[in-house]
């Protein structure tokens, strides 16, 4: 039968390749490289190889009944293409090993020869250079090939201070991110590059096999650099607070070390890919005399900054691990743990990797994220993860208690502005050429830039008359200007007359001044700012609000179809709260927090609260599961709305609605104007 069968799909029925793009050569399966496995596991499997193997799925497709068999198959899976991908690549063939070489050797791995997101996303949506084309040159002052500019971690959770890593050494932390040949080519292909192409896409599915990763690299110290216990290059280290190519500063050349390295594969199994992360052993821990990258164990009270947490720019973070690395044995009675010893897996390879005097010895695997897709889901965003968070910290410094990578990229959307669109689990499709504008966003004028501050940053300019944390913009997304977020475009005529429950009939500006003391009292959890007909032509506020809104509607030239001042319809159905619970905590958690607090640090806001002493309270239009779940479904995740299904947005409005709010039955916090779920301000109350 071999004399029949091509090599490269010899090759991939030997060893679980995808043969077609692959095409890795024979020599990359080594049998005698295998690695000695101890500890518990509750089926037999293949073990890895300090070989370029490079395995296409995990063992058993994900279809054990046993899920900590699942879970031990995915960690093999990771620890195997975590090797592979770290083989020397084979000089002039981008992407490829050099199969003769041992892990030892000296030059550039595999995934450091793939494309890069500046070769893909060029400048107007240019077409990409073929893959053999090589990287484009550094800036003149640097000596190195590979550039790095990046040092923004697209995971933080503050609005004041920079999303950037400082090591103890006081360097920044840089990240880049790579695409293998299969995702290169479908996006060649299908002309994602493009943000006008992509525009037109209605769907975007990877190719099994297609690999993105995303490496941490921290500038070294002279000490760092002798210690040899970093995967070490020599990189052009660029300054670009504004995350622009071109506009790159402060060039030099610096040897950087591997500190972190995301791998996203999707396979024939894992629609929602295959997530695993790895990290430097001394990230966060001193051993035997060697200082952790990102914590220093000697900080006093006063000196460090506190711990996991934004700083400036160029001070150290103080980091710990909050997602331990798992350390229990599996019990095979109980098939739902979905455990693996992965400390002692660690320690498995790594002595292997010493015997072949690799580097890679000193790096471990935190654990590994697959998915369960559930059985009724029309859509590939829809599934169950296990674990149900995974977080680098490196890569995912700050959020680490909420961090899911499939629960974050799922809501990735494509450039399509008129629709939701996903993106496959990539964000970095949003970097296409040229930078597109959302077309059904109005913007006001700066004449009105008063009204503008109060709804933008209301609780901190109007402290008399709020008690929540919140804007007005927190529900009138982009300033009022959103119409899926009740837009304040059309406000004149929607609040031209109302009549009171005294049956007092209120005509414009005074209609819409009540409509505005109404927000103030329920969504604001506060107080009117003043009386219409009385005092309020003399508020500065009031009178600041209403021009920002007549601005906005004079502003916009498009025509109000369907409801201008609401959200898009949504057909009524049954939230689940438990289902609700899960998708919050996977999708949502990470910006909002885990108990619904928001995100306040450094006394800024950055997220609002959804419930709590900090959030709308029970008589707020937004305490309805039926407005809340028009609002989620048409918005939320921020700036991603459209993601969600239907159900999703159903179970999740019921599960915030369950929970507890000022002015809530049988919660803690009353407040005068809000009893148990019933307005106590009737004047407030208009009739329609």
């Amino acid at each position: 039968m071999r004399n029949f069968l091509p090599r490269t799909l010899l090759f991939s029925i030997l060893c679980g390749s995808s043969f077609m793009a692959l095409a890795y050569p024979l020599a990359c399966n080594k049998p005698a490289a295998t690695i000695p496995l101890t500890g518990v596991s509750c089926a037999k499997f293949t073990p890895p190889q300090v070989s370029c193997r490079l395995p296409h799925d995990v063992q058993g497709a994900l279809k054990q009944p046993n899920y900590n068999n699942r879970q031990r198959a995915s960690n093999l899976f990771a620890w195997q293409t975590f090797i592979a991908l770290n083989w020397p690549a084979k000089k002039g063939h981008r992407g490829q090993p050099a199969a003769h070489k041992q892990i030892s050797a000296t030059g550039p791995r595999v995934w450091e020869t793939w494309k890069e997101t500046r070769e893909i996303f060029r400048d107007n949506g240019q077409r990409p250079k073929p893959w053999q084309h090589p990287a484009p040159a550094s800036p003149k002052a640097c000596r190195s090939k590979l550039l790095l500019f990046g040092d923004i971690q697209p995971t933080f959770t503050n609005g004041a201070l920079p999303g950037t890593l400082t090591g103890q050494n006081y360097h920044l932390t840089r990240y880049d991110i790579r695409y293998n040949k299969i995702a290169f080519d479908y996006i060649v292909k299908h002309k994602l590059y493009s943000s006008q192409q992509q525009a037109k896409q209605e769907n975007i599915v990877f190719p099994d096999g297609a690999i993105l990763v995303k490496p941490a690299w921290l500038p070294l110290t002279q000490q760092q650099k002798k210690s040899k216990q970093f995967y070490a290059v020599d990189a052009c280290v660029c300054d670009d607070p504004s995350e622009q190519a071109g506009a790159l500063k402060n060039c030099r050349d610096q040897t950087v070390g591997l500190t972190g390295f995301h791998v996203m594969e999707k396979t024939r199994s894992a629609k929602q890919w295959i997530w695993s992360t790895f990290e430097q052993t001394h990230n966060v821990l001193s051993s035997a005399g060697k200082p952790a990258s990102y914590h220093n164990p000697n900080c006093q009270q006063g000196r460090c900054a506190a711990t996991n947490v934004q700083t400036d720019r160029g001070e150290p973070n103080q980091v710990t691990r909050v997602l331990n690395i798992p350390d229990e044995a599996p019990n095979c009675a109980k098939p739902e743990q979905a455990k693996d010893n992965v400390v002692q897996l660690n320690g498995d390879v790594s002595r292997a990797l010493a015997k072949h005097h690799s580097v890679f010895q000193h790096y471990e695997l935190i654990d590994t994220q697959w998915p369960e897709a559930s059985p009724t889901a029309q859509v590939d965003t829809v599934f169950q993860v296990f674990p149900t968070l995974l977080g680098n910290t490196a890569l995912e410094t700050f959020i680490q208690e909420t961090s899911s990578c499939m629960g974050c990229h799922a809501m990735a959307r494509t450039n399509r502005p008129d629709q939701y669109v996903s993106a496959d689990f990539t964000f970095t499709l949003s970097k296409a050429q040229p930078a597109t504008t959302d077309p059904y966003l109005v913007q006001a004028p700066a004449t009105v830039a008063k009204g503008q501050a109060y709804v933008s940053q209301t609780y901190e300019l109007l402290p008399q008359n709020t008690r929540a944390k919140l804007h007005c913009t927190s529900c009138h997304l982009q300033g009022g200007g959103d119409r899926d977020a009740a837009w304040w475009v059309g406000m004149p005529s929607a609040y031209n007359t109302l009549k009171t429950k005294e049956g007092k009939i209120l005509s414009y500006p005074e209609s819409l001044q009540y409509r505005i003391n109404g927000c103030f009292s329920r969504s604001m959890n506060g107080n009117p700012l003043c009386v219409p007909g009385e005092d309020c032509a003399n508020n500065a506020p009031m009178q600041a609000i209403v021009a920002y809104m007549d601005a906005l509607n004079s502003q916009s030239q498009q025509q109000l179809a369907g409801s201008a001042r609401g959200f898009p319809v949504l057909l009524k159905q049954t939230g689940d709260v438990n289902h609700g619970a899960q998708t919050y905590l996977q999708k949502c958690a990470f910006c909002h927090g885990k108990e619904g607090q928001g995100h306040y640090a450094s006394d800024t806001y950055y997220r609002p609260a959804l419930w709590g002493d900090w959030s709308f309270n029970a008589c707020a239009g937004m305490a309805r599961v039926e407005t809340l779940s028009a609002f989620i479904k048409a918005n939320m995740p921020f700036e991603f709305g459209g993601a969600l299904t239907d159900q999703e947005a159903w179970d999740l409005s019921t599960y915030i609605d369950a929970q507890c709010r000022p002015g809530k039955a049988n919660c803690p916090n009353k407040t005068p104007n809000c009893i148990d779920g019933v307005d106590q301000t009737d004047t407030l109350k208009p009739v329609y």
